[in-house]
């Protein structure tokens, strides 16, 4: 047997029940998780919660709040996957149109898609120990401050963030840090 094949057996049992399996690069499966799985999904789930309460607190009994709401899920998701040859009423779409611009605004897929790469880029200068990366984060540090509201706030959130990512840094990382600062002489 194949270590794929064990992998996959595995992965069988473990989240069962599994209707297919799939083969994706590592890019792919970042892409599907966490993105597209507990970024988008699990968040608009946890708001689809936060409204059936509202609702319920509002006055709408717990059960029927419940009833109601896993009803529409279903048939939405059926209509919308187009796993059932149905549409919405006219009034549904004219709503969900409205919905969308008003929570959702036209650019925030790629402003969710640049802050995960600005992370993943500021990871890279730790990874590989550049200094010169260090340099590139004081940088884009600098181009936040210019454009922040709450400078100060941001400069101490800032310093924070750096002083609790320490005991995180790789040691080749911190050990290379340490060398450059060795040899770095005061021009007194």
């Amino acid at each position: 047997m194949s270590l794929r094949a064990i992998g996959e057996s595995v992965a069988r049992t473990y989240f069962s029940p599994i209707l297919r399996s799939h083969r994706v690069t590592l890019e792919q499966m970042a892409i599907l998780e966490p993105a597209m799985s507990e970024t988008c999904s699990a968040t608009f789930i946890v708001a689809m919660r936060e409204a059936m309460e509202e609702a319920i607190k509002r006055g709408v009994p717990r059960q029927a709040a419940f009833d109601f709401l896993m009803g529409h899920i279903n048939v939405q998701l059926a209509i919308v996957f187009e796993q059932i040859d149905w549409r919405m009423s006219e009034g549904a779409y004219h709503v969900i149109d409205r919905a969308m611009k008003r929570i959702f605004r036209p650019d925030w897929k790629v402003k969710g898609f640049c802050l995960c790469l600005i992370f993943a880029c500021l990871l890279i200068p730790i990874g590989t120990a550049a200094r010169t990366g260090l340099i590139c984060i004081g940088v884009l540090a600098m181009i936040w401050l210019r454009t922040t509201k709450r400078r100060f706030l941001y400069m101490g959130l800032m310093a924070a963030a750096g002083l609790m990512a320490i005991p995180f840094l790789p040691a080749s990382f911190t050990a290379r840090i340490r060398e450059s600062l060795k040899e770095l002489k005061p021009p007194w």
